[in-house]
């Protein structure tokens, strides 16, 4: 008789973990970033959120690049010399009303700071509920 429930609750641990599996919602890829470039795209991020807006810095902040506003599903696609790696990031997600709902930066050490920083060129996401930059 424990023999059976043991290979109940297996299988149903099996079936439960398989329609995790089928249904959890997975990343879109995103476009192959242009040459000597990055591309970003926004993962979980809040749901009054309409647009956002990305600056990178070099690393002294000596120089940046604006996206400028881009609708929340919009990507921000920079090209970048080399020698600016890794990048120092801020980014501003703001509601319809444009009420910034959503801040961070890693450029100046405040309550907004936080380590995070793109590495290299490529395609990145930057998942909002986490605060890091994900493949």
């Amino acid at each position: 008789m424990k023999e059976k429930k043991g290979a109940i609750v297996l299988g149903i641990g099996a079936l439960l973990g398989g329609l995790f599996l089928i249904f959890r919602k997975g990343k879109p890829a995103l476009a192959e970033p242009p040459p000597n470039g990055i591309v970003v795209a926004l993962w979980n991020p809040p749901k009054e959120a309409t647009k956002w807006l990305m600056n990178i810095l070099n690393w002294d902040v000596s120089r940046y690049l604006s996206s400028g506003a881009l609708g929340i599903t919009e990507p921000a696609i920079f090209e970048v010399e080399q020698d600016w790696f890794p990048l120092r990031i801020e980014i501003r997600i703001e509601d319809a009303g444009g009420v910034i709902i959503y801040y961070v930066q890693s450029f100046s050490i405040t309550e907004d700071y936080t380590e995070v920083f793109i590495p290299d060129y490529g395609s990145y996401y930057y998942n909002v509920s986490k605060e890091r930059f994900e493949h």
